[in-house]
């Protein structure tokens, strides 16, 4: 304590001392090891916020999936029913002129 600083417990030095079982402060400066699990936490933090980034965009790209198969199932259904109503009509056509003959 040469410049006559007193350093106060942060949450985060209480934190880092519970985790690691070491001081944060050791002769009345930081540690170095207090830094390095600062500099190692924000890095943690920050790939967290990447992952559950990615891990979203994951999601939003099979719910897209699944809305396209559904809208292609929809149109096959759609392209199956215009079929069937053309052949029923052309049947019903078809017995009319039989039966007009």
């Amino acid at each position: 304590m040469a410049n006559g600083l007193i350093i106060e417990k942060t949450p985060e030095m209480e934190e880092y001392e519970e985790e690691t079982g070491k001081l944060a402060i050791w002769k009345g400066k930081i540690s170095k090891d207090f830094k390095k699990w600062q500099v190692r936490k924000e890095k943690g933090e920050i790939k967290k916020l990447k992952l559950e980034e990615l891990t979203y965009s994951r999601e939003e790209k099979k719910r897209v999936q699944k809305e396209d198969k559904h809208q292609k199932t929809i149109g096959k259904d759609y392209e199956h029913l215009i079929v069937v109503e053309y052949l029923f009509y052309r049947d019903n056509l078809f017995i009319r002129n039989e039966i007009e003959k």
